[in-house]
């Protein structure tokens, strides 16, 4: 352990880390702030943007800019987790695996909007539409990234 100037002490648990947050309130409002004073005080060293030297990337109901960002880095791409992810390691004092605290990028809450149709409102609109109109409507569904629960298979699909 290092100590702070304040008489904080500083793990060095994630010292190999550099790490983007992005958490939002539902409403869009940044809520990162706590986040990175843990995964400081874990000796993480904290960006303010998304770029290739980037390892991890905190995110709950981030903005579209982090995902955009992401989507247009090389390989191999940083981990996406949760805040769980955070409030783990700094439980365990040590660097916790990432798997089980991946967010799944093509399923997440843009922060102010909501991106999961209900399956049944989809549904019943489409069985309601011609059948241009029916493709019209699942095209602009996969434009805003709306997603859709497929009955048959039970996994997800774009519609």
């Amino acid at each position: 352990m290092e100590g702070g100037s304040a008489g904080k002490s500083v793990l060095k648990v994630l010292k190999k880390c550099a790490i983007f947050v992005d958490v939002r309130t539902d409403d869009g409002d940044d809520a990162g702030g706590l986040f990175v004073d843990m995964l400081r005080g874990l000796g993480a060293r904290i960006l303010a943007r998304v770029g290739q030297s980037c390892t991890h990337i905190v995110y709950k109901n981030g903005s579209a800019s982090t995902l955009t960002r992401y989507r247009l880095l090389n390989d191999p791409k940083p981990l996406v987790v949760g805040i769980a992810w955070v409030v783990e390691c700094v439980e365990q004092r040590s660097r916790v695996d990432e798997v089980k605290f991946k967010v799944d990028l093509e399923m997440v809450n843009i922060a102010g909007t909501n991106k999961v149709c209900s399956v049944q409102v989809v549904l019943y609109t489409l069985m309601s539409l011609r059948s241009t109109e029916a493709t019209f409507y699942a095209s602009e569904a996969y434009v805003t990234g709306c997603w859709v629960k497929s009955h048959s298979s039970q996994s997800l699909v774009r519609s």
